[in-house]
């Protein structure tokens, strides 16, 4: 059997809030393994104890949805070649979802790292909210982009009120001459310097 060595870590660990449930985004860190095929995220409600198990493929992102409120969840991660080697789980991660009430509660519970969280509602109509942080304060962009990689609107940019290292920004289907776009998917861009992070949201109208 072939040995399967990997190293990786639960990066970060995101938190959106919907009445009674939840939906947390894990990041980590991805495997360099030229055999790998993909990655299983491992819940359960007890420290070590894991009872469901979910295959996400070849992705560093997840976002985990109807988690209870009042429930306590414990989250690894592993990763597998084509042989059906299994790496060890990361360091294990524990999440108790809270009620929240706005978007300051949201902030909160977000990671102290350079981040761009899933749009939520997604898909959405009319209007959708992104939460974001950043590593430092300093002028930063988050922008959204069509299929085409062509700007429909600067959600905020470096002329925009400081918003510290943690911010939101909403989004109401419309571009920057304040004409309502079409449904389908779009990209939304979190850029300070060289660092970038973006993800895709879809409108249906």
């Amino acid at each position: 059997m072939q040995r399967f060595n990997i190293y990786f870590i639960i990066l970060s660990i995101g938190i959106l809030f919907s009445g009674i449930t939840s939906a947390a985004t894990l990041n980590w860190e991805a495997c360099a393994d030229a055999d790998l095929v993909g990655y299983q995220i491992y819940c359960g409600n007890e420290s070590g104890v894991y009872t469901d198990t979910i295959d996400v493929g070849n992705v560093v992102e997840y976002s985990l949805s109807a988690m209870a409120v009042g429930h306590s969840y414990y989250l690894a991660v592993s990763a597998y070649d084509h042989w059906g080697n299994q790496s060890e789980l990361s360091t294990e991660i524990p999440y108790e979802p809270q009620v929240a009430t706005d978007v300051d509660d949201h902030l909160n519970a977000m990671p102290r790292s350079f981040a761009l969280q899933q749009n939520y509602p997604n898909p959405f109509n009319p209007e959708t909210t992104i939460l974001y942080s950043l590593d430092e304060s300093g002028p930063f962009e988050l922008a959204v982009y069509n299929l085409r990689g062509q700007c429909v609107k600067v959600l905020l940019d470096d002329n925009a009120p400081y918003q510290g290292t943690k911010g939101s920004a909403m989004w109401d289907g419309r571009d920057s001459s304040g004409q309502s776009v079409a449904s389908g998917v779009y990209f939304y861009r979190l850029r300070q310097g060289r660092k970038i992070k973006t993800k895709q949201m879809s409108l249906t109208r």
